[in-house]
């Protein structure tokens, strides 16, 4: 298991590899299966290079922890957090934060 972020998380297993997003290329050639931890804003990025790799069984083998501001207390009443998905848009804070990567597919 590979989990791509930017900060690493303390106190993750040994058996969790941590790269940065960077290697996002690298780490799918070889991973079951890939954690990404991604600000909302990053998201539009990590789908094009996912889509330029021509992999789509990485698409469902892949989960995202959205970092996204949650001013109303995650009670989903703001919309702040809002991602777009295939199925329209979800609250991070009531649907996610984690999301399956191929469900933001849809996402322009």
């Amino acid at each position: 298991m590979a989990f791509l972020a930017e900060n690493a998380p303390k106190d993750l297993p040994e058996l969790v590899e941590v790269q940065p997003i960077e290697a996002i290329e690298e780490v799918c050639a070889w991973a079951d299966f890939v954690a990404l931890e991604a600000a909302v804003d990053d998201l539009d990025r990590i789908l094009n290079r996912m889509t330029l790799m021509k992999q789509p069984h990485l698409w469902e083998k892949t989960q995202v922890l959205i970092r996204t501001p949650m001013p109303c207390g995650a009670l989903a009443a703001c919309g702040a957090c809002a991602v777009q998905t295939r199925k329209g848009w979800k609250m991070a804070c009531k649907d996610g934060p984690v999301f399956n990567l191929g469900d933001l597919t849809g996402a322009e």
